[in-house]
């Protein structure tokens, strides 16, 4: 009854449309559209083949959940598909702007709180602190442990990732406009460039948005088109996902190091960027900059959201580049990433692999950017929603078609609203 009073509300569509049943969220202010149901059935033996056949046969559907006037610029998605892998409770692809990633910490955070509060995944027993999530993305196995109170999700989420290693350092880049400049690669379930914005000519702090994305992906092309990124499991896997600006700040301290991450087409995100952190870190330790056990915050240069994170353990393997599965790693708290590192140069892969921890989301900074709520409200769709500095999430019915003009979120505005499975039956009464 209340799935088809929730279909009638919505405006007029051909009738033979699906209807697309999505669930929003963020994490750190960066969004998530999860799709419940409506999707086309996505064929293929495996995830990596899955995420092939949707980018060739259902690349429709991606437009439609990310583009306005149902999305926005800097809208994310996840499609939630069957997994090969025994141990994996649900598969995912990721959706952005562009295409379709390998990796999405922020969406993994999310998804972990998803799948228990929907019964993705075994109701934990009674008296259970924490739900283990096994989540296949495209890098492969993800485990998230989502603290819990009565079954439900309730408190911070963590997860324990892929093997994340460095792939080039001091790469020298002709970058049109700015000359020659040294940018370092590396890996956090997806390839990043890194940079400091002041090689640029820039202040990750103080300059434009809109400067430091022309900036960010004039390196990217610039890197794509002067080298070639390999990674030694899939071909899938090799390519450049973005650029990451940096306050050069990459020496330890106790104060946040700020960045801004631009991604696909020109896409920025509002957290201080899941795997992007985990192959930043990588990058550090590898440099001799961050040692076992030592804290470092990574700040987003737009929203203020911080996450935290540190190194906690070695291992050795015999074979480079062999990606280890584990998931026997040690605990974390809070919204944290765990990544394994692989110090090593591009041309002389080492076996020296290192754990890291604690890469804990803070929460939105109470010093949000100026100007940022205005910038990114002209990047909406609807007027009056700032998707990267909202506090809402809940369930919108998408008809796909092209004549829908209503506003197909339904926000309780004013009012600051904690996601749960309920909020799904709370917002169809608005």
């Amino acid at each position: 009854m209340e799935s088809a009073l929730a279909v009638s509300r919505l405006p007029p569509h051909d009738p033979g449309t699906p209807v697309l049943s999505v669930v929003d969220m963020h994490t750190g202010g960066e969004p998530l559209r999860i799709v419940l149901a409506g999707c086309p059935e996505v064929s293929g033996p495996t995830l990596l083949a899955k995420r092939r056949y949707m980018r060739q046969h259902l690349d429709h559907v991606r437009r439609r959940l990310m583009f306005e006037p149902r999305g926005h610029r800097d809208m994310y998605g996840a499609v939630l598909v069957p997994s090969e892998l025994q141990d994996a409770h649900l598969g995912v692809l990721f959706l952005h702007n562009e295409g379709y990633s390998s990796m999405c910490g922020h969406a993994v955070l999310a998804l972990g709180r998803f799948a228990l509060d929907f019964g993705l995944v075994p109701a934990p027993a009674a008296g259970t602190r924490e739900a283990r999530v096994n989540i296949h993305c495209p890098c492969g196995l993800v485990t998230a442990f989502v603290a819990c109170e009565d079954g439900r999700s309730h408190g911070p989420v963590r997860f324990h990732s892929v093997p994340a290693f460095v792939l080039a350092t001091d790469l020298m880049v002709d970058v049109p406009g700015h000359g020659k400049v040294v940018v370092d690669i590396a890996y956090g379930g997806a390839f990043y460039a890194f940079v400091s914005a002041e090689k640029l000519g820039l202040d990750i702090c103080s300059a434009k948005t809109r400067d430091l994305v022309d900036a960010a992906s004039t390196v990217t092309e610039a890197v794509k088109a002067q080298f070639k990124i390999n990674h030694p499991d899939s071909e899938d896997l090799a390519f450049l996902y973005g650029t990451i600006l940096t306050d050069g700040k990459d020496a330890y301290t106790k104060e946040p190091t700020t960045n801004i991450c631009v991604f696909a087409d020109e896409q920025v995100d509002r957290s201080p960027t899941g795997s992007g952190v985990t192959a930043r870190i990588a990058l550090q330790y590898h440099k001799g900059l961050l040692e076992l056990n030592q804290t470092r915050a990574f700040k987003s240069s737009t929203t203020g959201s911080v996450f935290t994170g540190k190194a906690v353990r070695l291992s050795m393997t015999e074979t480079p580049f062999q990606v280890e599965k584990s998931t026997r790693l040690p605990s974390l708290r809070s919204q944290d990433y765990l990544i394994l590192l692989r110090g090593a140069g591009y041309k002389n892969f080492t076996s020296l692999r290192l754990h890291v921890a604690e890469v804990k989301f803070q929460g939105l900074s109470q010093q949000v950017k100026e100007g940022a709520a205005q910038e990114y409200h002209q990047r909406c769709s609807f007027p009056g929603l700032h998707p990267g500095l909202f506090n809402y999430s809940g369930e919108t019915q998408l008809p796909c078609c092209e004549d829908t003009q209503a506003a197909l979120w339904r926000s309780p505005h004013g009012k600051e609203s904690h996601w749960r499975g309920s909020m799904i039956k709370e917002l169809r009464k608005l």
